[in-house]
């Protein structure tokens, strides 16, 4: 299902950016050159990509929700690639229509603040065309933001219901003849072959994707409270969820053929879970610290009794920060420390898919740098830096990607974007391992309108 979103024509997005009813309408179109740079690089056999891309923006800089017009407003992108159609997508960030308190529409809410600083995807879905530089979405639904500017104390509260589900927007991938093909740098392909009887055997997969009204047409529920101003002083904030995950699950069961070919079959299914989480920062005139944490209860899938699935246990994820800024530079230091989570099998080939279980979390206790810089020359003469580095607690994995931005003049800008991975394979694995090589360099220009 989610493949045909990848694949979506930029068609709708150069209708929406023709829109002239929008109020402070930002469009752009970029061309970029990608390159992977690492001479074991193997998961395509193309290492450079051509990449075109437009967007539309009505929001701009503006975060708080109260400063927005009472209109429709979107935040889209939509690229193409000559190279590889897999690589094409669509993503629809925000899009939403606002009436005083009134939302309806996708639109992207501050719901826990480690969720959104490590993008774990816990509240809202996550767009993982490159699986490195994760972004976050909005959920879908009616929102009621009601908030008392006029109170001595600012608090408010927002209200989420929806009976509509969009997970994840990941990877695309080909399937020919059982087999996952080499065209997409960050589709990692499943396990290749298994040993059958002392016999390495090979794996066709046949994945059964599920009816779109059986993903899409599922509840969701949410809610906030918090206290005290972002900005300033005291700040914390309390939010609940009933939804489902925005990962689907996986169920299998394989057969061995006549000639000696090992037939998987797949099936994503959508499974619920409860969040509860909390976050309390105080704000000063040049720092902010503060601490943030989620629990969560996962659901059992549904799957019949000839499926083998992964069950989780219940987590706890805790993470305390401290951010700098000064001088048009932002610092933010923080760690992450994932308790429970516990992978389960459960099914008749329980035995052996429990080598293979993933993990909850792309990755488990971690440290985060995250660094930017912004300095004007001239009223449209600027440059925008900005680094994160990412680090496992144990060494298990080093992820560092940075990006350099020159503008010249209003509407013309150039980029310079990078990522270095490094895994450690004698540790523990994380969802980062399949890009083990994927260092990338990628050099574009941008034209905004």
């Amino acid at each position: 299902m989610m493949k045909s979103i990848f694949r979506a024509p930029i068609t709708g997005l150069l209708l929406l950016i023709a829109v002239p009813s929008w109020a402070a309408t930002q469009g752009s179109l970029s061309l970029s050159e990608a390159g992977f740079i690492s001479p074991d690089y193997h998961l395509t056999e193309k290492k450079d990509f051509q990449l075109f891309s437009g967007g539309l923006d009505t929001m701009g800089n503006q975060t708080s929700t109260g400063e927005l017009d009472d209109t429709l407003h979107a935040q889209v992108r939509g690229m193409v690639s000559p190279d590889a159609s897999v690589l094409n997508y669509l993503n629809v960030t925000q899009l939403f229509w606002k009436q005083q308190a009134l939302i309806l529409g996708r639109k992207k809410m501050n719901w826990n603040e480690l969720d959104e600083r490590f993008h774990l995807g816990m509240y809202q879905p996550l767009f993982l065309w490159n699986p490195l530089m994760p972004e976050e979405q909005g959920l879908t639904g009616i929102f009621l933001n009601l908030k008392a500017d006029e109170s001595s104390i600012p608090w408010g509260v927002t209200l989420l219901g929806s009976p509509v589900f969009i997970p994840d927007q990941t990877a695309g991938y080909d399937l020919k003849d059982g087999k996952f093909q080499k065209t997409n740098p960050y589709f990692s392909p499943q396990v290749g072959s298994a040993r059958i009887n002392g016999q390495l055997t090979p794996i066709n997969y046949d994945v059964q994707k599920p009816q779109t009204q059986d993903v899409v047409f599922r509840q969701s529920f949410a809610g906030r409270v918090f206290v005290g101003d972002e900005k300033q002083g005291f700040f914390s904030q309390i939010s609940y969820a009933n939804k489902p995950s925005n990962q689907l699950t996986l169920g299998f069961q394989g057969f061995a053929l006549s000639d000696n070919t090992l037939t998987v079959q797949v099936q994503p299914k959508v499974i619920r879970h409860n969040l509860l989480s909390g976050d309390l920062h105080f704000t000063g005139s040049f720092y902010r610290t503060g601490i943030s944490l989620v629990r969560e209860t996962m659901e059992a899938p549904n799957f019949k009794e000839e499926w083998t699935y992964v069950h989780y246990s219940d987590s706890v994820v805790f993470s305390p920060f401290v951010l700098f800024n000064a001088m048009n530079a932002e610092l933010v230091l923080s760690t992450l420390s994932v308790q429970g989570a516990d992978a389960k099998a459960i099914g008749p080939e329980a035995d052996q898919a429990s080598k293979f279980l993933p993990d909850r979390y792309p990755f488990r206790n971690a440290g985060l740098a995250q660094l930017s810089y912004s300095f004007r020359m001239k009223k449209a003469e600027k440059i925008q830096l900005s680094t994160r580095y990412l680090r496992g607690e144990k060494g298990e994995f080093d992820l560092w990607t940075s990006a350099a931005t020159y503008q010249w003049t209003n509407r013309w800008s150039a980029q310079v974007v990078g990522q270095l991975v490094a895994i450690d394979k004698k540790s523990r694995k994380t969802a980062f391992d399949p890009y083990v090589n994927n260092d990338l360099v990628s050099v574009g220009v941008s034209y905004v309108f």
